[in-house]
């Protein structure tokens, strides 16, 4: 009695494929009381032998049934037959020879951790850096800032800035100083000094900007001072949360993220054909959509809100982020939306 589709039956192995993964979606709505999803999860041989799955995002779901669900695409993309999910998983494509998992699109040179993690999960990758970092109009004045005032804490959200910082401390003849950094991905580059001073007094619990102003520790009886060395293009929600618990934020745009100047038009259109886009900052997307386009874009992995935000202003309907912080929750938003395609990691 629950509503099924499937056209272009070609032979009884893919009706007992189709079959078994209309049982298995019962499954999931009986165990979880889902009424509408056996006829929401529907799915429909094409010629290419792949399952489509219908997107479960309109739906209410559990985290635990979004899993099941998850867990169920996998099961039934075997080697030889790739099963897509939602309206817009038909930019990812079939699985295709030699065609990577996916794109690396950070600054060239802060590839290698992520490579490294993901090819230690046999997840192929295709280096393509979008964007370059450059110094900003207040770069210059950090140095004597540092030098010459005090604060409650020098506040920093990027690795870039830990750079940043860590080169004017030295002009600065390394001055005594407080760092609250974003998250742990930040903080080690601080860590790989081995200067005491600069290692992360304050890490909040969610790496945002958000979290980090709302939960700073501050004493109730005196005013705050807090130096910002940012990027240009960074929003205002960390001064803003600060400023509205009377913290007096000193910020100073110390580099700037841009658009690379040439590109490797043959890597790009390879990376056209990946399966993710793995996005750590707002500039590469917006990068991402100027040299590529939103059409056919691959399904795109972020490092955190921030750059998942920015990739939904852009309208590209397939965005994965998690609340895990720094590059564990960078690799499981992309473990996350290659499930969510269900196109096993490596294979093709």
């Amino acid at each position: 009695g629950v509503p099924f589709s499937c056209t272009n039956r070609v032979n009884s192995h893919r009706d007992r494929c189709v079959q078994a993964f209309r049982f298995d979606a019962i499954a999931i709505s009986h165990r979880y009381q889902i009424s509408e999803l056996p006829a929401m999860l529907q799915a429909s041989l094409v010629c290419n032998n792949a399952v489509r799955l219908v997107d479960p995002r309109s739906l209410s779901l559990s985290n635990a049934a979004h899993r099941d669900y998850l867990s169920l695409a996998n099961s039934h993309a075997r080697p030889g037959r790739s099963c897509r999910v939602g309206a817009s998983a038909s930019t990812s494509g079939p699985a295709v020879e030699g065609v990577a998992d996916v794109v690396l699109t950070r600054e060239a040179g802060k590839n290698g951790d992520l490579a490294r993690r993901l090819g230690d999960r046999s997840i192929k990758t295709l280096e393509l850096p979008l964007v370059e970092t450059g110094p900003g109009p207040d770069r210059e004045q950090l140095e004597a800032v540092l030098r010459d005032e005090t604060f409650d804490y020098v506040i920093v959200t990027s690795p870039e800035s830990a750079n940043v910082l860590i080169a004017a401390w030295q002009a600065a003849g390394q001055p005594e100083v407080r760092v609250a950094v974003v998250g742990d991905g930040t903080g080690r580059v601080l860590q790989t000094t081995g200067q005491k001073t600069l290692q992360p007094v304050f890490v909040p619990t969610k790496a945002n900007a958000v979290h980090l102003s709302a939960e700073l520790p501050l004493l109730h009886d005196r005013a705050h001072r807090v130096l910002y060395p940012a990027s240009a293009k960074a929003g205002s929600d960390l001064q803003n949360g600060l400023a509205a618990r009377g913290v007096e934020v000193v910020r100073l745009n110390t580099y700037t993220t841009r658009q690379v100047a040439a590109l490797d038009q043959a890597a790009l259109e390879q990376a056209r054909h990946a399966r993710v886009l793995s996005i750590a900052s707002p500039s590469a997307i917006k990068a991402w959509v100027q040299l590529a386009g939103r059409e056919g874009c691959p399904a795109v992995a972020c490092i955190g809100s921030t750059s998942a935000n920015a990739a939904r202003q852009l309208g590209l309907p397939s965005v994965f982020s998690t609340e895990a912080p720094g590059m564990d929750g960078f690799v499981e938003a992309i473990e996350e939306a290659l499930a969510y395609h269900a196109i096993p990691p490596g294979t093709s």
